[in-house]
């Protein structure tokens, strides 16, 4: 790793004595357009003001138009511009444009100033007072001609910039060092770039044939700034690794990351200026990782620009407007962060459902399939995220057959490395449809995958999800909050068809929460939406030191659980411990309770004959079918052996009952017993019963652990006790 060089920018003699005429000489006219441009920068104004000779052009009525027009809100303000040293040019039309005369001898000269203040848009382009960031696009006024079918047009060009005193440029285009001149090397080139000037430090990072060169403003320690350039350099490697070849197919990529930070961002973005210029927007503490962002626009070097997916009959799409170069980049860049070990499965299931809630219905509620999606999608940012999103799971499903596949050996990749390698847009210009992409999956993959993808293409109805069982899992988000003594403790949350929540409160004290998710989620959903918590100490939650266990506690985290739900009244389906804290909370908070399901219940341990039965074989089991359901993460303990002893000598647990003065609230309470539990007897189910005014249903084959025995039975008593409510 080393510093880049910096070139110093001396003058703009060379270029204003470029096109100044011999004294007694006719001069004529050019026959290769060309255009010298020179930017002087304005800190203190934030401005720049740009002086453009244009030679070379056709005598007569010329249509000069600005390049940023394209930008939308990310356009500069255009504060004067003059031709030829006149006064102020008039703009005509809603969208500005110039009809100036060029002269015989194919001459124009014109000056303009164009002022950037703060964040104008999705890429900022800014003068401040130790550097500036420009996005070229916003720079150039040209003629009409010129930025028409693309840029392709290939003036002879040259850029000169007068900078202060002390500032380097970093620019991707070539150099002239005895002319002081950059020198893109046609339209294309000069509009989708970036220059960087200023007070910035560079790094490089190379491994041939990929090279990184990180450019951060010059204000950051260089340790922690070097560590998190290597961070990103990695993301880059990946995008690389994974396809084998230059994006342009040529033989090496040197790939540009600028740094932008903002006092208030929320997280991490990136976005590709060019083909080899990727400005990343951070926060200013450089706190927010960026490598997935960075990782996902680098995959847009192939998947989106060498691999530029076209319109139809409306011509080329931009690729940002491409379902391929979002859902699919988003699909690998995801696989890839987990395959890497930076991202837990966990994570990447939990996101993969919101994905799927996300492609379930289209914005307008009209059966739409991802075809036609995506022909509505350029116009359209709803539509745009529904495709995507529906485009990411279809890549997900063709993958999906090949098990134990990484995502570099997998169909989605064979196509797009095929298609990049045959019809690479830098190296034909040409655009694929959605139906080549489709034949290079038959191509690489076999008339199967290519079926496959034919019926997920056009399929209007919500994709089949059932050969993912990760996705037909309750719809559940991993969620956390944290406490007032400040805990920070998980939950799953299950969002249900109804309106009514309910918080699950697992056995123990100290048992894993992770019991009942699977086996009692998909009954209850259309009667509520259901909050797993893992209480202090216990999961996922944090655990604290012995003073923090409490049966205050963990009461009070179920109301701050209440409360972190937004619900005035709660449901609580407590099993054993889980019950005798949710008894407690209904007598603390009786107006915040709509019913009560506690499942082998106890209201009083001084009742009990032996020690809880442990169950570990069952619990063992279950978890780790929520582990390959990705419910939950690998590794995590299944009991905490320091609640128990704590409770009983701090808080005399063993002589704690909440029903010995029992006042009934308004809500309806059922109890639970499996036949077979010989630690909750009949009696004492009963004698619960009495004191409670609740209902009683036994579970016929079921132990302590009823809904592990008679997941089904147990499930239905619940949702007929739900059902049953108004």
């Amino acid at each position: 790793m080393a510093n880049l060089s910096r070139r110093f920018i001396l003058s703009l003699a060379l270029l204003l004595a470029a096109g100044l005429p011999l004294a007694g000489c006719q001069l004529l006219a050019p026959t290769t357009p060309s255009a010298a441009f020179a930017l002087e920068l304005d800190p203190s104004a934030g401005a720049v003001t740009v002086r453009a000779d244009l030679a070379g052009l056709a005598p007569g009525e010329l249509t000069l138009a600005p390049a940023w027009d394209a930008l939308g809100a990310a356009r500069p303000d255009l504060e004067w511009l003059r031709v030829a040293g006149s006064e102020e040019a008039p703009s005509s039309g809603p969208t500005p444009s110039w009809v100036v005369q060029v002269p015989a001898n194919g001459r124009l000269s014109i000056a303009y100033r164009l002022a950037f203040t703060g964040d104008d848009g999705d890429v900022p382009s800014r003068v401040e007072s130790g550097h500036a960031l420009l996005r070229t696009r916003s720079l150039f006024v040209l003629p009409a001609g010129w930025l028409a079918g693309g840029g392709k047009s290939t003036p002879d060009l040259s850029v000169a910039l007068a900078l202060p005193e002390d500032w380097a440029v970093y620019s991707p285009w070539p150099y002239d060092p005895e002319r002081d001149l950059h020198r893109p090397a046609d339209v294309e080139a000069l509009l989708s770039s970036a220059l960087a000037v200023g007070g910035y430090l560079g790094y490089e990072l190379a491994s041939p044939p990929l090279t990184v060169r990180l450019f951060v403003p010059k204000r950051y320690d260089l340790d922690y700034t070097a560590r998190r350039a290597a961070e990103m350099a990695h993301a880059v490697a990946l995008a690389h690794g994974l396809y084998g070849y230059t994006p342009d197919l040529g033989e090496a990529l040197d790939l540009w990351i600028v740094l932008s930070t903002e006092e208030v961002c929320a997280e991490a973005r990136a976005e590709l200026l060019s083909r080899n210029i990727l400005l990343v927007r951070t926060d200013r503490g450089l706190a927010l990782p960026a490598e997935r962002a960075i990782l996902r626009e680098a995959l847009g070097l192939w998947n989106g620009l060498a691999i530029r997916l076209g319109g139809g009959d409306s011509g080329p799409l931009s690729p940002e407007s491409s379902w391929l170069a979002q859902g699919w980049n988003e699909y690998l860049a995801w696989r890839l962060s987990l395959e890497a070990g930076r991202l837990s499965p966990v994570a990447y299931w939990d996101r993969l459902r919101e994905v799927a809630r996300a492609a379930e219905i289209p914005p307008d509620g009209q059966p739409l399939s991802l075809a036609e999606a995506a022909e509505r999608a350029a116009d359209d940012p709803a539509m745009l995220r529904y495709a995507s999103a529906r485009a990411e799971l279809a890549a997900l499903l063709l993958d999906q057959p090949l098990e134990n596949v990484t995502v570099d050996q997998g169909r989605v990749i064979a196509a797009l490395r095929h298609l990049g390698k045959t019809q690479n847009h830098w190296a034909s210009g040409e655009t694929v449809t959605v139906n080549e992409v489709i034949a290079a999956l038959g191509q690489v993959s076999g008339p199967e995958a290519e079926a496959h993808a034919r019926e997920l293409f056009g399929r209007t109805e919500a994709l089949e999800l059932d050969a993912v069982p990760q996705l037909v899992a309750p719809a559940a988000e991993t969620r956390a909050f944290l406490t007032p003594d400040g805990l920070r403790l998980s939950y799953l949350w299950v969002d249900g068809a109804s309106d009514r929540a309910a918080i699950y409160l697992h056995g123990g004290p100290g048992d894993a929460p992770y019991d009942a998710l699977v086996a009692l989620s998909a009954p209850l959903a259309p009667y509520l939406d259901v909050a797993y918590l893992e209480q202090r100490g216990c999961g996922r939650s944090d655990r604290p030191g012995t003073n923090a266990y409490t049966l205050d506690a963990f009461v009070n985290d179920v109301e701050v659980l209440r409360a972190e739900l937004g619900r005035e009244r709660i449901t609580l389906i407590g099993h054993a411990w889980g019950s005798l804290v949710a008894l407690h909370y209904a007598q603390r908070y009786p107006e915040r309770v709509e019913a009560l399901v506690l499942a082998s219940p106890i209201a009083s341990y001084a009742g009990l004959v032996g020690e809880p039965p442990s169950g570990q074989d069952a619990l063992q089991a279950a978890y780790e079918r929520l582990v390959r359901a990705a419910l939950l993460p690998p590794g995590v303990s299944l009991r905490n052996d320091e609640i128990l002893p704590t409770l009983r000598v701090r808080d005399r647990l063993m002589q704690q009952d909440p029903t010995a003065d029992w006042v009934r609230g308004e809500y309806p309470v059922l109890l639970l017993r499996g036949q077979g539990d010989a630690y909750i007897t009949a009696e004492l189910a009963a004698n619960l019963r009495e004191r409670l005014g609740a209902q009683l249903r036994e579970i016929p084959g079921a132990g302590h652990y009823l809904y592990l025995d008679a997941p089904d039975a147990t499930a239905g008593a619940i949702a007929g006790f739900l059902g049953e409510q108004p």
